[in-house]
């Protein structure tokens, strides 16, 4: 078993991904700061923090060791792991990346993002450019439908992006779980 440092900190793991280098990174959107297990590692380290890191959520490594972070507050964030730097990513006109909190890879290279911050719930696709500094384009994979209540994380299936139609979140208030009978929990699959 892996834990955190007891530094007096709240905090939050809301999601992980797995480096190349068989290390696995974890956003902490409570102490605003990305964990780090080396691969063979006992004990996570402090990776990166930065004062752009308001709400982390989702997390996307690309083969040569850029990060995507989705940060529910600011949007796309790009990472670099070796200098530690962050660009928070612009949005293309009339379009929005506040709200993202699972973020997946496909097998083109776009950014699969769920946003689940504003209504209504999407699922989109954010296309690069050929450098990854850029989202040149969003577009809507899915949206508004019932059994969406409150999407969560994902994952790239094949050709398919399957996820959590509903976490369950309205369950949860600050004491605890409210007391309503157990309900399934839909699974969601879109064509890339």
């Amino acid at each position: 078993m892996v834990s955190l440092p007891h530094d007096g900190q709240e905090h939050v793991l809301g999601d992980l991904a797995l480096a190349s280098d068989g290390s696995v990174l974890v956003p902490d959107s409570g102490a605003s700061v990305i964990w780090r297990l080396a691969a063979g590692a006992e004990a996570l380290e402090r990776f990166i923090a930065h004062e752009e890191f308001i709400s982390l959520q989702g997390l996307v490594i690309l083969p040569d060791g850029t990060i995507f972070a989705a940060d529910h507050a600011n949007g796309l964030l790009r990472i670099d792991s070796v200098n530690h730097t962050v660009q928070r990513m612009a949005s293309p006109h009339s379009t929005t990346m506040i709200g993202i909190d699972g973020l997946s890879l496909a097998p083109n290279g776009d950014l699969i993002a769920v946003q689940n911050g504003l209504r209504p719930k999407r699922i989109l696709r954010l296309t690069l450019d050929a450098g990854g500094n850029a989202v040149t384009q969003i577009t809507v994979l899915e949206s508004a439908h019932l059994v969406m209540a409150e999407p969560a994380l994902g994952c790239i299936a094949g050709n398919d992006f399957v996820f959590i139609g509903n976490a369950g979140w309205s369950r949860f208030e600050e004491t605890g779980v409210k007391p309503t009978a157990p309900r399934p929990i839909p699974i969601l699959r879109t064509k890339l």
